[in-house]
């Protein structure tokens, strides 16, 4: 009886922290992804060559195309009314997919088992749109271009931590995911750093080296990423939560005291399903929280701070923030791998400080507000940069649950992004850097609102393990 009590225990705990060895073919599985948000990282940073692109009456020239003779009306790409939509495109194409999931989860249809053909596919997004870019020479085919790489960043960010978590599980999963928030930091600076090297003769190399890095991707999606079928319709959230006590009973021999013992009563459907909408709603919300905290104003505008690109490049501050995002990433990495139960207290802790870093810049400290938003970079990459991208598969069990929930909280991001870009610098003209006090309140609400989401993730992970360990149990007896 102890030995069957002390099994059932040892086996409620390996299923919450996820312990025992990954197969190599999960490694491959999973790893073989990770050429994808190093794309977007990239995708990110190229749109800044086409702000200095001429446009020779209304056709967007190729650098080596314009010579001292050269006739006819030359203006930069970023001075025409086209600009806000051609960098609006990538969002406006992720956003589209994950209308088109959101679409899907309403109608109870998951994802998972298109894994394998939505990867491929955003892959090979990523090198059409690549390629169309550095090939046309019409503003409005480079809107289409920057949409179809926006298709494909959409599906990434959708669904891979997903799909970290249904093959390694919780805690591993969420360990890969953070891993995946620091390829496109890398991505992002090797993208910078490759386009420096080439020269402005040279620069539209990038898309061709993106292309190929594209290519690579589709094949290792293709030949390793796994198949997942379609889910049973069983989950956490449609147990009565009057028959866990029993279910705890059963698998571990004893019963916690932290839980109230209730007699039985009829299962409250309509109150699950209120508590499902209302965490789908809150993982809306933090992806809302993520993009007002900051990605506009300091990440996407960071001129605004910095100054031009040739201003900028003569300054350790904008070092320091460009290699913040990766340091960040591998602090949270070790977190992580230390205890993974740290990780609510490390969104808290780190969301209050990037809200203070924001200080000297809503006081318009210039030179200390340069450092400081590398100090909100390397804070914001520890914990709002990935939470919302993890929440889905973190606090919901039910794959349905968590399709609906992948595609609605990235359409509120993109769309929000989509306004933040058109709104910001208006905003900054307007009132200066007091539109800086927006992301601080920001930081502050997400790393409260983070806090509370993963206790409750926390929970729903232990009354799955407690029922997967019963249903173990179970087994055994018959």
């Amino acid at each position: 009886m102890n030995e069957t009590k002390a099994s059932n225990v040892s086996l409620t705990k390996n299923n919450r922290r996820n312990i025992g060895p990954v197969s190599v073919k999960d490694m491959l599985a999973t790893g073989g992804l990770l050429l994808l948000p190093f794309l977007f990282g990239m995708n990110i940073i190229t749109i800044g060559i086409f702000a200095s692109r001429k446009v020779v009456n209304g056709v967007i020239a190729q650098p080596s195309s314009i010579g001292a003779g050269h006739s006819g009306e030359i203006v930069k790409l970023a001075e025409t009314a086209a600009w806000k939509y051609i960098v609006c495109g990538l969002f406006f194409g992720a956003l589209l997919f994950s209308l088109a999931l959101f679409i899907a989860g309403a109608f109870k249809k998951s994802a998972y088992p298109w894994f394998k053909p939505l990867f491929v596919a955003s892959a090979l997004l990523m090198a059409g749109g690549n390629t169309l870019s550095v090939l046309t020479g019409s503003k409005l085919v480079l809107i289409g271009a920057r949409v179809v790489i926006g298709l494909g960043v959409g599906i990434l960010c959708s669904l891979c931590n997903a799909y970290y978590a249904a093959i390694l599980g919780k805690d591993r999963g969420n360990l890969v995911g953070v891993f995946h928030g620091l390829m496109i930091t890398i991505g992002v600076f090797s993208s910078g750093q490759l386009v420096g090297m080439l020269g402005e003769e040279h620069n539209t190399w990038i898309f061709g080296i993106i292309t190929v890095i594209s290519l690579v991707s589709a094949g290792l999606s293709f030949f390793f990423v796994k198949a997942i079928p379609e889910p049973k319709p069983v989950s956490v959230e449609s147990i009565d939560s009057n028959e866990l006590p029993e279910m705890e009973m059963r698998a571990t021999g004893s019963l916690s005291t932290d839980r109230p013992l209730r007699t039985a009563q009829p299962a409250q459907s309509n109150t699950e399903h209120q508590e499902v909408a209302l965490i789908i709603l809150a993982c809306l919300g933090i992806h809302v929280i993520q993009q007002v905290s900051g990605i506009n104003p300091i990440l996407s505008e960071s001129d605004l701070i910095f100054g031009g690109p040739a201003e900028a490049a003569t300054k350790w501050s904008k070092v320091f923030f460009n290699c913040a995002g990766g340091l960040g990433s591998v602090l949270l990495m070790i977190i992580m791998r230390i205890n993974p139960a740290l990780f609510k207290y490390t969104v808290l802790t780190s969301s209050f400080g990037a809200g203070l870093a924001y200080v000297p810049l809503v006081l318009g400290m210039k030179q200390l507000g340069e450092w400081c938003a590398g100090l909100y970079v390397a804070l914001f990459s520890m914990g709002l940069a990935s939470l919302p991208w993890m929440l889905p598969s973190m606090i919901l069990t039910n794959q349905m649950y968590i399709s609906f929930a992948s595609g609605l909280g990235p359409l509120a991001n993109w769309l929000m992004s989509c306004v933040l870009l058109f709104e910001y610098r208006h905003m900054h003209e307007v009132i200066g850097s007091k539109v800086f006090i927006a992301g601080m309140l920001a930081c502050f609400l997400g790393g409260v609102l983070g806090l509370l989401l993963l206790i409750k993730a926390e929970k729903v992970q232990k009354d799955k393990a407690l029922l997967t360990s019963s249903n173990e149990e179970e087994k055994l007896f018959i």
